[in-house]
């Protein structure tokens, strides 16, 4: 379990390096900011909900439908993890809609 939260830990820093070097308005932006999202859900919703939502502004901006829809489904689970089940509720809701039209 140690071993497993420390390479978790050591990802989160790498992906972190890499998130300062990739452009700002770009799909790769997004994919990461979506990857460290869910790699934080359960361990920090807070930095979960903060990642997820840059990448839902970037990926309304790129009017990128699959960022989109991924962006609103981790805010929901880190809503969830806060006990906000009512913003969860909602956002989960958008996800759906998103994902249904992709």
């Amino acid at each position: 379990l140690v071993r497993q939260s420390l390479a978790q830990n050591e990802r989160l820093d790498s992906l972190g390096l890499v998130l300062d070097k990739i452009p700002k308005q770009s799909l790769d932006k997004v994919r990461t900011l979506i990857v460290m999202s869910r790699a934080l859900q359960k361990k920090s919703a807070d930095k979960s909900l903060i990642y997820a939502q840059q990448a839902l502004l970037i990926a309304e901006r790129l009017n990128y439908q699959k960022g989109i829809s991924d962006a609103l489904y981790y805010i929901a689970n880190a809503y969830k993890e806060l006990d906000n089940y009512n913003k969860a509720l909602a956002y989960y809701l958008r996800a759906l809609k998103f994902y249904t039209s992709i």
